[in-house]
């Protein structure tokens, strides 16, 4: 039986495409053995040893029994974990250099995300966006036996410049770490990586370009009960009141090309915020339903959201989500 078709675009904040340069070093367990390796290296071994999916530009692979050090935001603590995947993607767009007070250098593509402290609170930062003095999680010294990390305190270091560079490689890569979606680098700094597009479309997917632009576009595909599914991550976008590259891609998406449903990604625990955006959707008469991600930090915040009266207000399906874990997501599919 031939399956249905569908046209699914995610919009709001869903990570994906976000990677670090092959010089990048990070700190792993392979075999049992703790080393220091560059991401090139961890990353094209994996896909030299391991099957992966070849779509366009992009390559993913699973590894075999890959740790690096990850941050838990809940107990605010080092911790060893798994890594589910690493990938890599032709880039040829400007990258952002990331220097800190103490004299760290993490560079990156201009969307990848970085853990930052705002308020606060622990909050998610694309690189181009980062700002001065913005405070990033580090592991001030790593201890001489891994296992014991979580008794090392996490530290604080300070954003003193960003700036544009140029890519040196034909590749950027990236781990993803399920279930706390940040990595540690060997230099002590944290960074963020994918979550939603990720659960969605596992291995299948592929990191791009929009037609003409030099705009990042992010497809992929699944096979849910009768329908292949193929969903677009819009660019990183949070209103569409205003005019830029990323904006106009975006509306004219939804606009022309008409997706059967819009999945709007929006952060419980900001949820005002986001409601503006969600609004604009609405106004473009696209079918949608809100993926209410991050309930789990929502609700550490003593923040409580009915999701039925909220459903009703809106007069759309809302869904609650914890992509990091993989909560909700397949009731957002059905």
């Amino acid at each position: 039986m031939t399956e249905k078709k569908l046209r699914i675009a995610l919009a709001g904040n869903a990570n994906v495409g976000k990677s670090l340069t092959g010089e990048s070093e990070v700190l792993i367990q392979r075999e049992g053995r703790w080393e220091i390796a560059r991401l090139r290296d961890i990353v094209e071994h994996t896909l030299a040893s391991q099957p992966s999916a070849r779509l366009g530009d992009s390559e993913i692979s699973t590894p075999n029994s890959l740790f690096v050090v990850s941050l838990d935001p809940e107990t605010m603590r080092a911790v060893k974990a798994k890594v589910s995947k690493v990938l890599r993607h032709r880039e040829t767009r400007r990258l952002v250099r990331v220097r800190t007070r103490s004299g760290r250098v993490v560079t990156a593509t201009r969307d990848h995300n970085f853990i930052v402290m705002l308020n606060g609170e622990l909050r998610v930062v694309e690189g181009e966006h980062l700002s001065p003095g913005d405070r990033i999680p580090i592991l001030e010294e790593t201890p001489p036996v891994p296992e014991g990390i979580s008794s090392t305190k996490i530290s604080w270091d300070v954003v003193e410049r960003i700036e544009e560079v140029n890519p040196k490689g034909e590749y950027v890569y990236d781990l993803v770490v399920e279930g706390y979606e940040n990595f540690m680098l060997a230099n002590g700094l944290f960074v963020h990586n994918s979550v939603i597009f990720n659960q969605l479309t596992g291995l299948h997917q592929h990191i791009g370009n929009w037609p003409g632009k030099t705009v990042e576009k992010a497809e992929g595909t699944l096979h849910f009960k009768g329908y292949e599914i193929d969903i677009i991550d819009l660019p990183g976008i949070y209103s569409l009141s205003t005019f830029s590259l990323e904006e106009l891609i975006s509306r004219e998406y939804i606009a022309v090309e008409k997706p059967d449903i819009v999945i709007n990604v929006v952060d419980a625990s900001v949820l005002e915020r986001n409601l503006f955006f969600t609004l604009q959707l609405m106004e473009l008469e696209t079918p949608m339903v809100i993926a209410l991600n991050q309930m789990d930090i929502a609700a550490k915040k003593g923040i409580k959201i009915d999701c039925k009266k909220l459903e009703k207000l809106l007069g759309v399906p809302v869904v609650p989500t914890v992509a990091i874990t993989g909560r909700g997501i397949y009731q957002l599919l059905e």
